[in-house]
């Protein structure tokens, strides 16, 4: 019978299937009746694949195959990849973060984080599979000789595709039915990456109707503030920066001397969380009426930049990172500006890191003379402290080494560990004198002002732990704990008053009530309990993703006596 001839198809397909699956194991956030259940399906999803390929024959079971492995090699990469760089399994709406990733991103994570351990492990799962594959001709293995290249060129009496075309018919009906059944799906990466692209998909969709239908032009917004002199509000949006390695906040080493020197003319926030603790999860609550308990906004209501554009202001958005599509996350927000400056020039696309976060200070110059009567709104996104930490500033910034600055970076460490924290410490310098220059430059030009820094969400640099980096789903409260500071000109401190309480507890999913609270904007759906900076700031439960950020703290303790 064929179906004993084709033995080694189906140990190739099990193999292939079944690897990434009991990978799972080693994955943090999997209990053991979940893997049982992801073992199970993994079989489950080979035997059918197997069976459906027995309608073909010749080349065409050679095509069926490499089209199996090109769909499976993509989920079972990325799955392994996390699984060996950051110990998760990486699940559902987490694989958002991979589809709105782009290239400069994803290898400079790679680079960063791929070790020859992981590599390895890779290539033994991959290899195998290639060369059955390869090896594999158009004809059935001839297995009666016992010989693996040994080659039958022996046709099947009658069509395989005749013979077995109920079969097929049957088990693509059942696969359709494990794709469509979302309990299912979760516990089986294959089909969980699969229906999380499709869910993705539709999302994008769904913006894009949504775009032709919103009408937030129409959205009335007004401003209280004196129509008497030019107003420029700058907010400054980092990348990865832990108040932890801030001297501004107690950090022992000196990676704030140039904002530290100017301390009194600022509030510096210390109880701000992220709401997430990666960018494309924040950037949809940041600057719109979106939060962790309700996502519609994102949809419906206009974003922070179209307030402003609606009251009357010139909107700025100048971007020192790379967007792949207007449709990714942070692009749909910054393509409602008015005036968009991207800091990267053409030719660096590809080699983006290299190019200093200093390249915004020149947008600055192009856009603060302008002086015909509109007030402005400068949105500055820069690339910040993200990893790989020594490509975010120049060789003169390379100041910290605790072989020679006696900086106690914890003895445990390893030798390369201590130089990625000496590298990140040089990264906060570098942030330093960014955003001081930035507080500068608008000190000396612009009489009503302010600038406003915060970053996406913190960074864990072997704080408690073995890592570096930041992650969804073994995400500490390192990653969310992040600085929130405020510099205001004189003439706006007399004309603006505000609640002043620095020991607030705040999210920064609300940061568009606290935008709108220090330009005076009104409209409808304003909600003073949400401004950091009114007095009318009502204390609320705070998540972190899918945690209380109560629970993500406990949660970092029990993780550190581990």
């Amino acid at each position: 019978m064929i179906i004993f001839k084709r033995k080694y198809d189906l140990a190739f397909i099990v193999y292939t299937v079944c690897f990434p699956a009991i990978a799972c194991l080693h994955a943090e956030n999997i209990t053991i009746n979940n893997f049982i259940l992801a073992i199970f399906l993994s079989l489950l999803i080979g035997i059918i694949v197997y069976l459906i390929s027995l309608n073909f024959d010749g080349i065409g079971r050679k095509l069926f195959l490499w089209c199996f492995y090109i769909i499976l090699i993509i989920p079972s990469v990325i799955v392994l990849s996390y699984i060996l760089i950051d110990g998760t399994l990486i699940k559902g709406s987490n694989y958002f973060i991979v589809f709105e990733t782009n290239f400069n991103e994803s290898s400079e994570f790679l680079s960063g984080y791929l070790s020859a351990k992981t590599i390895t492990i890779l290539l033994i799962y991959a290899l195998p599979s290639v060369a059955y594959l390869v090896f594999s001709k158009k004809s059935i293995i001839d297995f009666r000789n016992k010989k693996l290249f040994s080659f039958s060129i022996k046709r099947e009496k009658k069509s395989l595709v005749l013979k077995y075309k109920y079969t097929g018919i049957v088990f693509i009906l059942c696969l359709i039915f494990l794709l469509k059944n979302e309990n299912i799906t979760r516990n089986n990466y294959i089909l969980d990456f699969y229906r999380s692209f499709y869910s993705f998909r539709k999302i994008i969709i769904k913006y894009k109707e949504c775009e032709s239908k919103r009408n937030v032009k129409n959205f009335i917004v007004t401003t209280s503030l004196p129509n008497s002199a030019n107003k420029t509000f700058v907010i400054i949006i980092g990348e990865a920066l832990s108040k932890h390695h801030m001297s501004l906040y107690g950090y022992e080493r000196k990676t704030n001397p140039l904002l530290e020197k100017i301390k009194n003319e600022l509030l510096v926030y210390n109880n701000v969380i992220s709401p997430h603790s990666h960018t494309l999860e924040v950037m949809r609550c940041l600057l719109t009426f979106a939060d962790n308990e309700n996502e519609k906004p994102y949809f419906e209501k206009p974003s922070v930049i179209e307030l402003f554009n609606n009251a009357g202001f010139e909107t700025y958005w100048i971007e020192n990172q790379v967007s792949m599509s207007k449709w990714e996350n942070t692009g749909i927000i910054s393509n409602k500006a008015k005036h968009f400056y991207m800091a990267n020039s053409d030719d660096t696309w590809f080699y983006y890191s290299s190019v200093f976060d200093e390249s915004a200070l020149k947008y600055l110059n192009k856009i603060l003379p302008d002086k015909k009567g509109k007030d402005k709104v400068i949105f500055v996104h820069l690339m910040g402290n993200h990893a790989i930490y020594d490509k975010r500033y120049p060789h003169s910034f390379a100041v910290f080494d605790n072989n020679k600055d006696f900086y106690q970076v914890k003895q445990n460490l390893k030798d390369n560990e201590k130089k990625i924290v000496n590298e990140y410490d040089n990264s906060v310098l570098y942030n330093d004198f960014v955003v001081s220059s930035i507080i500068e430059k608008i000190k000396k030009t612009e009489k009503f002002s302010f600038v406003i820094y915060i970053p996406d969400h913190g960074e864990e640099v072997y704080n408690f732990r073995d890592y570096y980096g930041h992650t969804f789903s073994s995400k500490s409260s390192y990653m969310c704990e992040i600085p929130f500071i405020l510099w205001r000109s004189e003439e706006f401190k007399k004309e603006v008053s505000i609640s002043v309480d620095t020991t607030r507890p705040y999210s920064t999913e609300n940061l568009i009530y606290s935008l709108s609270d220090l330009a005076r904007l009104n409209y409808n759906d304003y909600d003073a309990g949400k401004s950091i900076f009114s007095k009318e700031f009502i204390v609320r439960k705070r998540m972190v993703g899918e945690l209380t950020y109560e629970e993500l703290k406990a949660k970092t303790l029990s993780l550190g006596k581990n």
